[in-house]
């Protein structure tokens, strides 16, 4: 967690509120993009390689799918509003002079572990849990990453795209 979110949390949320809306600007500009090129390949004729005219593409489809991508929830990203909501009480405590100095996450590790080292809670063993957590969920970002190259290949071999790797 950085100095500037414990000193300025409402800038932070305004920050992140922009930084979202800009993420969905481009997801709107990478949408209009993708448009356009299939209004461009239908306007010239779209034949390739071997004169094949390709089938009219279906705006519908991908419009159905960027909504549903955009509507859907991610756990990860819902787990750090989580975190950030935890660390908001806890800033509040804080400034009545309570719980200074503890220990914090700075990810969502799930509902039932706790945002930061309470009175009476072992440090220790809550740092070693922490550490243990961190871990499966790097193990967890891994098969995701792997899953997702597999995808992407797949893709570029569907598409005909050819990489020196």
């Amino acid at each position: 967690m950085s100095l500037s979110w414990l000193f300025f949390p409402d800038r932070v949320v305004q920050v992140e509120h922009e930084a979202e809306a800009v993420g969905h600007q481009l997801a709107d500009k990478a949408l209009r993009a993708e448009h356009n090129v299939q209004d461009w390949i239908q306007h010239h004729g779209g034949r390739s390689s071997n004169g094949a005219i390709p089938a009219p593409l279906d705006r519908s489809a991908s419009d159905a799918a960027s909504a549903a991508m955009l509507a859907q929830s991610s756990q990860w990203v819902d787990g750090e509003k989580k975190l950030k909501k935890k660390l908001t009480e806890l800033y509040e405590k804080q400034q009545k002079g309570e719980l200074l100095g503890v220990p914090v996450l700075t990810r969502w590790l799930g509902d039932d572990f706790p945002a930061w080292v309470t009175p009476g809670m072992d440090e220790q063993q809550w740092r070693k849990d922490v550490a243990e957590k961190y871990k499966q969920m790097r193990v967890e970002e891994d098969k995701w990453k792997e899953e997702m190259q597999k995808i992407i290949d797949k893709r570029e071999r569907d598409l005909g795209i050819t990489t020196a790797r």
